[in-house]
């Protein structure tokens, strides 16, 4: 599930994105892109072969304002959860068993 280049506005709430395989670099779950003020709000994303959650810039500042809480992201093949600076951690959040470690950045997970 992608939103990318300027897919601002939304909300993605409640979605299951499991075993996700692909090439290299693809694979992941739920991925922002150069996108802003969304919310991702209890989305389960594991077992990928990247990422589980990533919220990313092309250029700097052009990903800002994306909130998340309450996403589940485990045993990934990346970080679970992987947000870039600007992001909102609204709390809740949870990854573990993700490699490489830590198992997210730029939001604080149980």
């Amino acid at each position: 599930m992608y939103l990318f280049g300027g897919a601002n506005h939304n909300s993605l709430v409640a979605n299951t994105a499991n075993v996700n395989q692909g090439g290299p670099g693809a694979g992941g779950g739920i991925v922002v892109l150069s996108s802003s003020t969304n919310s991702l709000v209890g989305n389960t994303a594991s077992r990928k072969l990247a990422v589980g959650i990533g919220v990313y810039e092309a250029t700097p500042g052009d990903s800002v304002g994306n909130a998340l809480k309450g996403n589940v992201a485990n045993r990934n093949a990346a970080h679970g959860i992987d947000a870039v600076v600007g992001s909102v951690d609204l709390m809740g959040n949870v990854a573990h068993g993700n490699s490489p470690l830590p198992n997210s950045v730029g939001v604080s997970c149980g």
